[in-house]
């Protein structure tokens, strides 16, 4: 699905923040609370807390 919301995996935040740490908080699906995305066929809608430090 083209955005916005754009979605950015973790390997691309890992690799532009690859001179800072970088701690995953928290991630859950949220899918069955956003209908219009699952309408559109979305079968998963991630969303992730990373924590950045440098």
């Amino acid at each position: 699905m083209n955005g916005p919301p754009f979605s950015v995996d973790e390997s691309q935040v890992n690799e532009l923040f690859a001179f800072a740490k970088i701690q995953k908080l928290y991630q859950h699906d949220v899918i069955d609370n956003e209908p219009r995305f699952k309408s559109k066929g979305l079968k998963y809608f991630n969303q992730t807390l990373y924590h950045i430090s440098w």
